[in-house]
Parts: structure tokens; C-alpha cells; sequence
């Protein structure tokens, strides 16, 4: 793939299987330099009265430092020789954007954040902060997905509803790029593009205060559908010829309704183990929108997720 420099981040608590065994499939197959980046949470200084509490949590502190030295150093002695290694402390979030920039990385793979109950969402909080503000890809890997790779879904929406409709053409096409890249990578037939399509009024031309016979809702619904299915098919054969694709590697998965519910569904049904989303700031994104809408889908996911934005978008001002 065309990736050349990735950077692991780990917090204390990360669970490694599926990372370390996604990174070592990176190495072997790819000459992208590694960066793995032990991130620690700030300790306040101690306030306590009592020097027993104050020791307790210094050593407290010092115990998540060793634990965590001891997971960058079991991945770094895994990847190429050349593979830098850092532990500091602080949040996550800028810690990482941080070392993106000074190692100029173009790839971020993080083990999801692990819930704290069974009813939490399926993505911490870091993980959606981090896919927001972080300026490179972010591939978020859930630890029971593992190292199984053999269905790959990527989400796009229509840019020529958006005024800014080349950014969302570009990244759309981006998206399908990494998407058969990392197909041959791990030696999968095909790509699911999945599109969440919507016609303008459905809920109240489906209602009786329309004023419209069923039949007719029955035919606009239909024309929608097939607009939309016509778009999709069209879009496919653009990105066909744009990359040499061969007919049946990218399959057309178009599906009713708004993508917090209808994307996720349709991601839980084709059974993908990752979903390549694009973000543009926080108000858009492909297949999704980037604040509620965004969220919603992450905390219903099951899924690994690899996140993309816009070659040219900056957004560290609020990183």
C-alpha cells in the first residue's frame, strides 16, 4: 500500500493482539517506517495531607509508565529495525496529532478504546475526538475483530448535492482508492460501496397529510430509488476506469434511509470487518455527518473503522 509512515498509539489500557498483528502485516508487506507512541494520562500532583496517599499515588503513576514501556517495547521488537518509539504523558488526542506532524505520518492505528459497561458506545470518546481532529487517516481497530480481514465496506454520499462538491468527489474517490488497496493487501475479491440514500420528503409523502395518492407516493419513492441506484452504478464505473478495476470488484450496496440506522444495518448485514468513512471538518462527511450523525453511527458500529479526510483539509486549529 501507499503508505509510508505509520504511527501506533497506545494508551495504558489498549488491548494489542489485533494491533500488534495489523502493524506486522503492515511491516511485511509494505516499506513504511514505524512510529509507536506510548501515550500516558497526566497524574495531578498529589494534594493529600496523609504521605502514605501521596506515596500511593506516585507509585500509581509509576506503575502505568512501566506497564506501558513494556507494551511499546513488545511492539517496537516486532516491526523493522528502524521502528522510533516514545512514552509520554498527557491526552491522547494532542499527544498523537503531535507526533503526526514530527514524523509525518500518513497512516494512525489506535486499538479502540475499551467501554467501561456492556451499554457504553461501541467507540470511546479518544476514538471519536481522535478521528475528528487527527489530520491523517485513523484506522481504529476493535480488538474482537482481530486479525481477520475478509470484507471491506466503504461509505460514500452523493457530492453533487453539496455545494462543495469536488473536496466531496475527491475524497469519495480517495476513499474507494485505500478501499481496493487494502483488498489486494489482504487478498479480498471485492469492495462493498455502500451509499444511504434518502428522497427529499419521504416521511411526509408517505403520510396522509401530503395530499397525494399512495400511488403516486408509491412512483416518486421508485423514481428516487432508481435516481439514486443509477448514481451509485455511474459512480462505480467512474472509479472502475479511474483505477483498472476489473467488473465485480467494487459491488454496489445502496440502501434506504438515514445513515445513523440504514449504514450501520447495512454494514452489520454484509458482515464487514472494517468501514472506510471520510470526514470533512465537523459538519460533513461522506456516508455520514460528522457531529450527531457521525456519533450515532460510531456508537454502533462493530466494526473496525479507517477514517479519511480531504488531502488538503487542516483542521489542527481545534485539535
Amino acid at each position: 500500500m501507499a503508505f509510508k509512515s505509520v504511527l501506533i498509539s497506545i494508551e495504558p489500557d489498549s488491548e494489542m493482539h489485533a494491533i500488534e498483528s495489523l502493524a506486522e502485516q503492515l511491516a511485511d508487506n509494505t516499506s513504511a517506517r514505524f512510529h509507536v507512541l506510548g501515550v500516558a494520562p497526566e497524574f495531578p500532583k498529589p494534594v493529600f495531607k496523609s504521605s502514605r496517599a501521596s506515596k500511593t499515588a506516585r507509585q500509581l503513576s509509576t506503575n502505568v509508565i512501566t506497564g506501558l514501556n513494556a507494551k511499546v517495547d513488545a511492539l517496537t521488537v516486532k516491526l523493522p529495525a528502524n521502528t522510533s518509539r516514545a512514552v509520554v504523558s498527557g491526552r491522547l488526542v494532542e499527544e498523537t496529532t503531535k507526533a503526526v506532524l514530527i514524523n509525518q505520518a500518513d497512516l494512525v492505528l489506535k486499538a479502540a478504546s475499551t467501554p467501561a459497561e456492556q451499554s457504553t458506545p461501541m467507540f470511546g470518546s479518544i476514538d471519536k475526538r481522535l478521528i475528528r481532529h487527527c489530520p491523517a487517516p485513523v484506522w481504529v481497530v476493535r480488538e474482537e475483530i482481530g486479525d481477520k480481514f475478509d470484507r471491506i465496506a466503504v461509505a460514500i454520499d452523493r457530492p453533487d448535492v453539496y455545494a462543495d462538491q469536488d473536496n466531496r468527489r475527491d475524497l469519495a474517490l480517495s476513499l474507494i482508492d485505500h478501499a481496493i488497496q487494502l483488498a489486494s493487501f489482504f487478498q479480498i475479491d471485492t469492495v462493498d460501496v455502500v451509499y444511504a440514500w434518502d428522497a427529499v420528503g419521504a416521511d411526509l409523502v408517505r403520510s396522509s397529510r401530503s395530499g397525494i395518492s399512495a400511488q403516486e407516493a408509491k412512483e416518486y419513492m421508485q423514481e428516487c430509488e432508481h435516481d439514486s441506484c443509477n448514481w451509485l452504478d455511474e459512480f462505480i464505473k467512474i472509479a472502475n476506469q479511474r483505477f483498472g478495476c476489473a467488473s465485480g470488484d467494487l459491488t454496489a450496496q445502496p440502501v434506504f434511509g438515514r445513515p445513523r440506522i440504514a449504514l450501520v444495518d447495512k454494514v452489520h448485514e454484509l458482515e464487514s470487518d472494517v468501514l472506510l468513512m471520510g470526514t470533512i471538518a465537523r459538519s460533513g462527511a461522506l456516508g455520514l455527518l460528522i457531529g450527531n450523525t457521525a456519533e450515532a453511527v460510531l456508537d454502533r458500529l462493530q466494526c473496525s473503522v479507517l477514517a479519511l479526510k480531504p488531502a488538503a483539509e487542516n483542521i489542527m486549529e481545534d485539535a
